[in-house]
């Protein structure tokens, strides 16, 4: 008798780190389900939605404390490719950035970045949306968030009206625009912690409708999307016109005070169109000259560049 109740209390000494593990296991397990809720996530694009919704990639981050004082981290990165889905957080503020994928962009955590070409220039990047923001999990409650997608990046346009005589004088325009923001801040959207660079852009020649007259003239235009204007750098633009006799002009415009605002996030979504006539004066060897530049029209956005 004396040798079973020996071995029943081995036996018993060793069930008991079990049990008390398991009963940690449980004490975790209904804190977990005490201080969780759910919560779904939804993309809304402030701006302009996509025809097809790029696959977002989400990060999200936060530090659960119990009553205890004992602390649960979560950092999780995920690919949503779809509009909608739903997590289940502990109970904490999160903070969650958002974005996708763009032409040209590199993403390191902090800022959206622009890598100039072997030539010097910085590539155009692509159409841009992102977002950085927190929110809060109330356990035992059906959350909700809503991702606000805002655009990182802006379209520039511009138009030169020439006179009816160049129709046979212009073999091609192109241009240089310095002052232009290589990357982009997450959080604050600031474009001037990097330095400044330089953008190309090549004008196509504006298709003419049959009932135009000849006497309005002929029409050059393109578009680019853009980071932005570095605010801490003028804005040159460097126009170069390519003559059908082989002979080249180029002419130097200041449109610093002309972009000023090209920053502004209140000015909305919809990009900033300027144009301007290319006058030569009448005469067949006159020197060329930009006058009556104007902030242009939404349309002017819309033209086929």
């Amino acid at each position: 008798m004396n040798a079973l109740n020996k071995y029943s209390t081995r036996f018993l000494l060793l069930l008991l780190p079990l049990i008390a593990y398991s009963c940690d296991r449980k004490d975790i397990f209904n804190h977990e389900e005490l201080y969780t809720g759910t919560v779904p996530l939804k993309l809304d694009w402030q701006g302009e939605t996509p025809d097809v919704q790029p696959d977002m990639h989400i990060h999200i981050w936060g530090t659960h404390i119990s009553d205890a004082r004992e602390e649960t981290s979560k950092d999780t990165l995920f690919l949503m490719d779809s509009n909608t889905t739903r997590l289940s957080l502990l109970e904490t503020e999160y903070s969650i950035v958002a974005w996708h994928d763009a032409d040209n962009l590199n993403f390191d955590g902090t800022h959206f970045r622009l890598k100039t070409d072997e030539n010097g220039y910085l590539p155009e990047p692509g159409t841009l949306y992102a977002c950085y923001d927190k929110f809060r999990v109330n356990a035992q409650q059906e959350n909700s968030f809503a991702i606000k997608l805002r655009p990182y990046t802006r379209k520039l346009a511009f138009s030169f009206r020439l006179e009816a005589q160049a129709e046979g004088r212009i073999e091609a325009i192109k241009a240089t625009l310095s002052g232009i923001a290589s990357a982009k801040r997450l959080d604050n959207l600031l474009v001037d912690e990097e330095p400044a660079g330089v953008i190309t852009w090549e004008f196509k020649k504006e298709a003419k409708p049959d009932t135009r007259a000849a006497a309005e003239g002929i029409g050059y235009s393109a578009r680019k999307n853009l980071l932005g204007i570095h605010p801490g750098e003028e804005q040159h633009l460097v126009l170069t016109l390519y003559y059908t006799n082989g002979e080249q002009e180029v002419i130097e415009q200041n449109l610093t005070d002309h972009l000023r605002k090209f920053n502004n996030s209140e000015e909305g979504n919809e990009g900033l169109s300027l144009s301007a006539n290319i006058d030569f004066a009448g005469q067949a060897d006159a020197t060329a000259t930009i006058e009556d530049w104007k902030q242009g029209i939404d349309t002017d956005l819309d033209a086929d560049n």
